[in-house]
């Protein structure tokens, strides 16, 4: 098996960060929302939101997790969990 492990880039790092915008932003607008949810009707609303982009990631890193073999196939710093996804540290 080649070793795919690679060095992060500046450019990698600017992705990083794109991801983390639009995470911060969301945690956000869902806060923000449900201290206005005057009624309570936005809640159930925005869970099912979440959950639906929870799911759509999810099935992201399936189609992805049968090309990760080993952890010199994450890159350096992650390590291949049992779940099959790289991650920092594995639970």
């Amino acid at each position: 098996m080649v070793n795919t492990r690679r060095e992060f880039t500046l450019e990698d790092a600017r992705k990083v960060a794109l991801l983390r915008s639009y995470m911060v932003l969301i945690e956000k607008m869902t806060t923000d929302l449900w201290a206005s949810d005057v009624d309570g009707s936005l809640f159930s609303q925005m869970v099912v939101m979440l959950r639906s982009l929870a799911q759509q990631l999810n099935e992201l890193g399936d189609r992805n997790r049968n090309q990760l073999t080993s952890s010199s196939d994450c890159s350096d710093g992650y390590e291949l969990c049992q779940d099959g996804v790289c991650h920092v540290w594995c639970s």
